[in-house]
């Protein structure tokens, strides 16, 4: 009896028609055809798929061998044609012993069995299965050709390995910046998925996530906002994005690319200049509404598309997470800030990090490069050019600058800005000035300007020049103070970022313009000054001159305790010789004896 007609008496199929017509097979041909039993892992409680795969030298019409397999580990054998077969092919299971399972696979048609998978065997794994690997064996393969002829076949194992996989994993990482690699706290760590967990980094920019295991998740960093909102952001940047839309300097760093391109509109132009502006004025506090100041990616993701970085995805993708994992690091980046000296509060910038890349090519600024440079405060009477008292904001002869931002307050009580004029720098418009109504005793003007023509230097340029009158006021000195906010002093020099200051030194909150009405006579034929100011009473006043702007040095000539009326004030030195003077207000009326 051949192999079919003893399955057909086997199984009970009735006949088989295209198999049975050549009658007893012939001998066994040399072709070679195995049976093959992929390798799975499966979790205690549930069903594991075995595909059953044939490779076989020339077609066949059947197939059947023996599976052996542990009857303790695995339950519930049932085999059934792979769902991508024909409909004509079959797939018949038969129990033989306990843990032996025989299997035939035919075709109903005239189509031959193909070398491909044909079936597949679906187990069962108890809950108390062992955590030992479970062998599935395949034993005894025979095949059929189509001439008729039976082919002994091999047979290649599959084996189970027992994963133990927990209901929930955790997800940890780090966050940190692309230019300095400081770490960055408060960033929302979103994981979406069957579950939806977020989570916020700590000061040392970690994060830690758990999730439910075996299931697709997608993850996303993001910082909404800064404080203040311009940290990072300065005129240096505004320089380096108007060379590069200009072709003079373009960038060599993607992460500079996305940091410049703040409207969020896939390239750099002329419109992220203007908002850029707006931020370090201080008269917005974001970009676009309602998209935050920082973009974050996968840890060098943008490395694989540096050409374009706009394409690269934002998003950590898992398709099942099986045991946890430690390495899905964030990169972020300001945007606004082109030259990556952004750090997460008031201290060193870019560099300071020991493992900092110091990666961006920023030509020959460098940050904290030569001394400061200071800002002068000129008193200037009215005129027929103008009816009202001026005071011009300058820098002092021979520094050569490219970039220069600054803010400046005062008290309207004291002072009432009539209007503003661009100094000696060139390209100055209305968009480099805001002015802002800071509470009811402060009033302030920030300033930020960019050189339109690249490399050209400046030498002792009046910045701006306030139309101001005095109001009366019992105080003798009315003061335009350099303050830190909103928009930082600075200065970029030919050479590297400079530290910017005012008269005094203070770089805060230091006298600038005094309001001093000085009277020049001779007495004897000495030269002599003499000035009246308004005094409080019981404040002590001293009037105190130096030789130079910048002062090294102030030096008193007289000092008085003020009466609430004016107090006189007379150098009678006769040194001929020019000299700058300036009344003091002290509450150590020691300053007077």
């Amino acid at each position: 009896m051949n192999l079919f007609s003893q399955r057909c008496d086997l199984f009970g199929w009735g006949r088989l028609v295209a198999y049975c017509i050549g009658g007893v097979f012939g001998a066994c041909l040399e072709a070679e055809t195995v049976v093959s039993i992929a390798d799975r892992e499966g979790r205690p409680g549930t069903s594991v798929l075995f595909p059953i795969v044939i490779e076989a030298d020339e077609s066949l019409y059947g197939v059947q061998f023996d599976v052996r397999y542990d009857a303790d580990q695995l339950i519930g054998v049932l085999a059934t044609a792979d769902p991508s077969l024909d409909a004509d092919t079959s797939v018949r299971s038969s129990f033989i012993a306990p843990g032996v399972q025989r299997i035939a696979i035919y075709s109903l048609g005239v189509s031959p069995l193909t070398s491909q998978t044909v079936a597949q065997l679906e187990f069962s794994i108890p809950f108390d299965v062992a955590l030992d690997p479970a062998v599935i064996g395949v034993e005894n393969v025979k095949a059929a050709s189509g001439n008729g002829a039976i082919l002994d076949g091999l047979g290649r194992n599959g084996t189970l390995s027992i994963k133990i996989v927990p209901d929930v994993v955790s997800i940890s990482g780090q966050v940190q910046y692309f230019s300095n690699e400081e770490p960055m706290s408060q960033v929302s760590i979103r994981v979406e998925g069957a579950e939806n967990v977020s989570s916020l980094s700590d000061d040392g920019g970690g994060f830690f996530v758990s999730v439910p295991s075996e299931s697709a998740l997608r993850m996303v960093a993001e910082k909404v906002d800064d404080v203040p909102p311009n940290r990072g952001v300065t005129t240096l940047d505004l320089l380096l994005t108007r060379r590069h839309i200009l072709g003079l300097a373009p960038f060599g760093d993607p992460y500079q690319m996305l940091a410049a391109d703040v409207d969020r509109q896939g390239d750099v132009g002329a419109i992220d200049i203007l908002l850029m502006r707006r931020l370090i004025l201080g008269l917005a506090s974001d970009y676009v509404e309602g998209e935050p100041l920082f973009r974050l990616f996968p840890k060098n993701r943008l490395e694989e598309n540096e050409s374009n970085p706009w394409e690269v995805s934002e998003a950590f993708e898992f398709s099942s997470l099986a045991a946890d994992l430690g390495d899905p690091n964030f990169t972020g980046v300001k945007l606004g800030d082109v030259d990556g000296d952004w750090t997460p509060s008031d201290g060193p910038t870019v560099g300071s990090s020991p493992q900092a890349r110091q990666r961006l090519t920023l030509g020959r600024f460098e940050a904290g490069a030569g001394p400061p440079v200071w800002l002068h405060f000129r008193d200037l009477p009215p005129s027929d050019r103008s009816p009202y008292h001026s005071v011009a904001v300058a820098v002092p002869a021979h520094v050569g600058f490219e970039a220069i931002q600054f803010s400046l307050q005062w008290n309207p009580d004291e002072i009432n800005v009539e209007g503003i004029r661009p100094g000696d720098l060139a390209g100055v418009t209305r968009e480099d000035f805001a002015f802002h109504s800071l509470d009811r005793a402060e009033e302030g003007l920030s300033f930020a300007w960019t050189d339109p023509v690249p490399y050209r230097q400046y030498d002792g340029a009046e910045l701006v020049l306030f139309y101001v009158d005095f109001v009366e006021t019992t105080r003798s000195i009315s003061k335009l103070a350099l303050v830190s906010e909103p928009t930082p002093a600075m200065a970029f020099v030919a050479g590297g970022r400079r530290e910017l200051r005012s008269d005094d030194g203070d770089g805060r909150r230091v006298a600038g313009s005094v309001s001093i009405p000085l009277e020049i006579f001779t007495d004897g034929g000495r030269l002599m000054v003499r000035s009246l100011v308004a005094s409080e009473r019981n404040a002590a006043y001293v009037l105190e001159f130096a030789t130079q702007l910048p002062a090294l040095e102030w030096s008193p000539i007289a000092a008085q305790v003020g009466t609430g009326d004016g107090l006189r004030f007379e150098d009678k030195s006769d040194q001929r010789a020019q000299r700058y003077y300036r009344v003091r207000k002290t509450n150590d009326l020691a300053d007077t004896r």
